[in-house]
C-alpha cells in the first residue's frame, strides 16, 4: 500500500486534522501501555535468586519461578547441607522451567537418568496475605523445603 495523493487531496483539511489526532492519540496510548506493562514486568530468577522487591503479591498478583536456580547433580541436599563448610559444590545454573538433559557436567550432557538438587532463593518484603506455592505434578520422586522444613515428599 502506497501514498495515494488522489485520497489525500480529496480529503478536506478539517477531516486531516481529525485523522492526524486520531493517529496520534492512538500512538501514544499504544505507547504509554506497552511502557507500562515493561516497567512492572514480572522479576525471574537470576543465579539462584529470585528478588521481589518491587513486586506486591497482593496489588500484582502471583508470580512464577521461573528463571535460573541452582543446579547440584547428583547429589540429594536438604537445607542443613547448605550451611555446613565447605557449602555443596554446584554444578551451575539451570534454566526453570525446562530438564536437565542437555546439562553438561565435566564436558557432556548428564542425559536422562539420574538426580539432582534444584535450589532457588527467594528474597521479599513483609506480606500482610499468607503465603501459597501451587506445585505441579513431579512424577519421580522428589522432596520440596521452604524456609528449611520439608513440606512435600
Amino acid at each position: 500500500m502506497g501514498w495515494d495523493r488522489n485520497y489525500y487531496e480529496a480529503v478536506k483539511p478539517g477531516q486531516r486534522i481529525f485523522l492526524l489526532c486520531t493517529a496520534l492519540i492512538i500512538g501514544v496510548i499504544l505507547c504509554v501501555g506497552s511502557q507500562a506493562e515493561a516497567a512492572k514486568a514480572m522479576p525471574s530468577a537470576t543465579n539462584g535468586r529470585l528478588e521481589l522487591g518491587v513486586w506486591d503479591l497482593a496489588e500484582d498478583g502471583p508470580i512464577q519461578l521461573s528463571g535460573e536456580w541452582e543446579f547440584y547433580w547428583e547429589q540429594s541436599l536438604t537445607p542443613a547441607d547448605f550451611t555446613r563448610s565447605p557449602a555443596p559444590e554446584k554444578s551451575g545454573t539451570i534454566k526453570v522451567p525446562g530438564n536437565w538433559r542437555t546439562f553438561p557436567v565435566h564436558g557432556k550432557p548428564v542425559g536422562v537418568y539420574g538426580y539432582a538438587t534444584y535450589r532457588l532463593i527467594i528474597r521479599h518484603p513483609p506480606q500482610s496475605l499468607p503465603l501459597a506455592l501451587k506445585y505441579s505434578n513431579v512424577f519421580s520422586a522428589s522432596r520440596l523445603f521452604i524456609n528449611g522444613r520439608q513440606i512435600y515428599v
